[in-house]
This record gives C-alpha cells, structure tokens and sequence, in this order.
C-alpha cells in the first residue's frame, strides 16, 4: 500500500551480505530437497520480476520439475512490456513442457485513478494497464487482482471494479482483497467512523457480481468490511497520525494529497 515513507540514507542500518547470502544458500538447499513435495509456491518481494531470484528459479525448475506444483508471482507490474514478456515466455515454457503444474500472476492494485498512483508512489496507472491487457491475452495463465483496502482507496475502488467488469468480458480475473492489517493503524477505513463511505460501499457492492460461490463469498466480505466500519465513530488520535504521515510523505515526494483527496480536507484536526 502506501508504504513506509522513504528512511534517511544517515539511519540505515544494512543487513551484512554474508547473512543474506547464508540464508538464500539455506533456502536452496532447503529446495533441492524438498521442492518435489511442494504444491505451491509463491513468490513475493520487491518486485520478483527485478529480483535474480527469479530466473534462478526458472532454471532451478527446468531441471528439477514438480506437475504438482503451483507457482504465483505477486507484482505491482512496475515493468517494462519487454521484460515481462521475456519472463512470461520462460515461465509458459516451463508449464507446456509439464515442469509446473500452474502459473498464477497476482497483480496489486487498490483503486483507480490519482489516488491509486499517490497510494502506491511510483505507480503509472498507464504502464500498469498494458502489462495487465497484454496478460489477458495470455489466457493459460490464472490471473488476478489484490487489493488493500484502506482509507485512502475505497473512494475510487468503484472505477477500479469498473475495469474489472470490461476486463471479465474478456476472461476471468480472480478478484482478492483485504483491508490494512496489521497496520498501520491510521489507514484502516474504520478511523473515520460511520457514514462516510455509505455511498461508495453501495456502488462497490452493486459493481461485484453475485452469480458463483466465489462471487458471493466475495460481496459477503466486502459487506462484512463495510458494517465493521459502521460499528465506529471517529477516531481523532487517529486521524491526526494520518495527516501527519501525509504531510510528512508530501514534503518528502513533493506531492499534495490535498489535492487528490479532496474529500478528507474537512477532517483535518
């Protein structure tokens, strides 16, 4: 989600790479020995698609292939269409040739629209959409969407579902979502107490459909989100350790979330 702000360069404290480098020795180990039980891996990050561990992995699995296994790689898909295509091709390799059993790709995204690139700073909405559109046409991989919901998103999580209306036309998209837990604190939509997304939460409900199971155990959780948040009243000392955090985070990044969230302007305290 929206992250912890960027540390100063002067506090950090770095872990030794002889550390990091005994724990991916004992991860690999750890592998090559156990890899043909797994039936699910996932891989998060950073951003895998960055990360060397990736076409490790690939060619770890091309000569030590498990057909029980599921692979899902979580991203923002903060790439370049080129790169992703070029670990794509390799990963459908690996599943034409019964290596894998399965390739899930989990593609984070919260809202749409200003508020979705101020959440996730560094996001590009248009760079996001063209990875996505060319991963629905990569129909034999099982595709889907992670959001998390907090304060700041569900405003503009109606356009997001809008998309994802347009997008199921084409295929399906598995739809998963989740509110800001543990924390932090301030960013849980519940801090504002009731009333506030009355509105939205409505649009949101008649937005998901209601035909499968899966659709139904769905609305049911984003109804569930939606009455917890009417079980509360203003959190105040909440609130301002948000707008200390985004006037913080707008000095730091030279952004205005006055600006993008309008709205929230009239709870400052």
């Amino acid at each position: 989600l929206i992250g912890a702000m960027e540390p100063r360069m002067d506090n950090l404290i770095p872990i030794k790479n002889s550390y990091t480098k005994d724990l991916e020795e004992k991860f690999w180990e750890w592998m090559q020995t156990n890899f043909h039980t797994l039936q699910r891996f996932h891989m998060l990050g950073g951003e895998p698609f960055y990360q060397s561990q990736l076409d490790k992995f690939i060619s770890f699995v091309d000569e030590n292939h498990n057909i029980n296994c599921e692979f899902n790689i979580v991203t923002n898909l903060m790439i370049s269409k080129k790169n992703l295509e070029n670990k794509i091709s390799k990963i459908k390799k690996l599943i034409v040739q019964k290596k894998l059993k399965r390739f899930d790709l989990t593609a984070s995204i919260d809202c749409w629209g200003n508020e979705q690139e101020y959440v996730r700073h560094g996001l590009d909405l248009t760079i996001w959409k063209t990875n996505f559109e060319y991963l629905l046409n990569e129909k034999w991989i099982k595709l889907n969407i992670n959001q998390t919901i907090s304060i700041l998103t569900i405003k503009s999580m109606p356009q997001l579902l809008m998309h994802l209306r347009q997008w199921r036309l084409f295929r399906n998209v598995g739809h998963y979502f989740g509110v800001t837990e543990p924390g932090p604190s301030y960013m849980r939509p519940n801090v504002l107490g009731r009333g506030i997304f009355d509105k939205d939460f409505t649009h949101i409900l008649q937005l998901m459909p209601d035909v499968t199971e899966e659709d139904k155990r769905a609305r049911q959780y984003m109804q569930g989100i939606a009455n917890e948040i009417e079980k509360n009243t203003i959190d105040n000392i909440e609130m301002k350790k948000l707008f200390t955090f985004l006037n913080e985070n707008d000095r730091r990044r030279s952004t205005n979330w006055r600006s993008t969230f309008p709205w929230l302007e009239q709870y400052v305290v």
